[in-house]
C-alpha cells in the first residue's frame, strides 16, 4: 500500500488593505486606500508615511496598525493622521505688535488691513501671501516707502511778473508827472508880455 501525505504551503500573495485617513479642515476624514499582498496567516504591519501638513495620530482609537493576513483577503489596517497647525505672523514695522495666529494646514489665510505709518506709504508685504496656509510656519514683513513732499513751495513772484510791475510803475509815474505839470501850468498862467 502507498500512503500520500499532502503538504500545504501558505499562499504568499494573499491580498490585504491599508487605509490611511487624513483629517479635513472640518474634522472629518478623507480616505486613501493601498492594496498590499502578504503570506496567509502571517502578521502584517502597516507602515506610516510622511505627508506634508499631516502627522500620524498614534493616540487615535480607530488605528489598526497590524493584523493577521486571512486567506479571504479581508484584513484591513487603518492609520489616522491629524492635520497640522502652523504659526502665521504679519510684522507691521510701525510700532504696533506683530499679528500672530495659529492656522491649520490648507486653511484660508486672511491678510490684515493695510497698516499705516506716519510719513510713510505701505507698499505691501516682503513676499507674496498665499491663499492657504503652507506646511510650515511663515512670516510676512511690511514694506514702507518714505513719502515724497509734493507740496509746491510758496511763490514770491516770478521774474516776468516783476518786470511787468516795474514797467507799469514807470509808466504810471511818468503819467502822473505830466499831469502835475499841466495842472500847474493851468493854475498859474503867465501874461503874454512876461518872459
Amino acid at each position: 500500500d502507498l500512503t500520500f501525505t499532502a503538504e500545504w504551503k501558505a499562499n504568499a500573495d494573499t491580498a490585504y488593505t491599508v487605509e490611511r485617513y487624513y483629517e479635513n479642515l472640518d474634522s472629518t476624514y478623507s480616505r486613501e486606500t493601498e492594496q498590499k499582498v502578504g503570506t496567509t496567516d502571517e502578521t502584517a504591519a502597516a507602515v506610516t508615511t510622511q505627508k506634508p501638513g499631516f502627522t500620524f495620530d498614534r493616540e487615535n482609537a480607530n488605528n489598526v496598525t497590524s493584523g493577521t493576513i486571512t486567506a479571504d483577503g479581508k484584513l484591513t489596517l487603518k492609520l489616522y493622521y491629524s492635520r497640522n497647525s502652523y504659526t502665521l505672523t504679519f510684522k507691521l514695522g510701525n510700532g504696533s505688535s506683530d499679528i500672530t495666529s495659529t492656522v491649520k494646514f490648507g486653511a484660508a489665510i486672511s491678510k490684515p488691513s493695510d497698516p499705516t505709518l506716519s510719513d510713510n506709504v505701505f507698499k505691501g508685504w516682503d513676499k507674496t501671501v498665499p491663499e492657504t496656509m503652507p506646511g510650515s510656519d511663515v512670516a510676512f514683513t511690511a514694506i514702507w516707502e518714505k513719502k515724497t513732499d509734493t507740496t509746491p513751495a510758496p511763490r514770491t513772484g516770478e521774474r516776468g511778473s516783476l518786470g511787468l510791475w516795474a514797467a507799469l510803475l514807470l509808466v504810471s509815474g511818468g503819467a502822473l508827472t505830466g499831469f502835475a505839470a499841466i495842472k500847474k501850468h493851468r493854475s498859474d498862467p503867465k501874461k503874454p508880455n512876461e518872459k
